[in-house]
């Protein structure tokens, strides 16, 4: 939950792109932390946690910022929320399969960070696009 407090926060202090920021390296932290200390895990999962909640203030104030009107905003809301339920729906039979087939968490955390960073481009992208957007 702190995440959920600390980034609107960040965001009526800093410029939008700082939570953002934040929130990536949150789960940069959590990702590349359990594939180099993993006995630290505690620790790495309360990074993760941060940036979970967090995640969610940062997506929607982006999508409030850039809908032009309450029903764009209530579609991207249903989409965004619809795609991204679905994917972790399917996630996690994924890594399973992947630890199954490895037989470790090596693989399945290197596919985690390659998931994160991907999340993360897509993230920073949207912040710099609602940036642009005509207020």
């Amino acid at each position: 939950m702190v995440g959920a407090f600390v980034v609107p926060l960040l965001a009526r202090f800093t410029p939008r792109i700082v939570p953002a920021v934040a929130i990536c390296v949150s789960w940069v932290v959590l990702t590349v932390g359990m594939l180099v200390a993993p006995e630290w895990a505690a620790v790495w999962l309360s990074f993760g946690a941060i940036g979970h909640a967090g995640g969610f203030v940062v997506i929607f104030s982006t999508l409030v910022a850039i809908a032009r009107s309450d029903a764009e905003a209530a579609g991207m809301s249903a989409l965004v929320q619809g795609g991204g339920y679905g994917a972790a729906a399917l996630a996690a039979p994924a890594m399973g399969a992947l630890h199954e087939a490895t037989g470790g968490w090596e693989a399945v955390l290197l596919a985690s960070l390659v998931v994160v960073l991907i999340y993360c481009m897509l993230l920073l992208a949207a912040v710099i696009v609602s940036w642009r957007a005509p207020r």
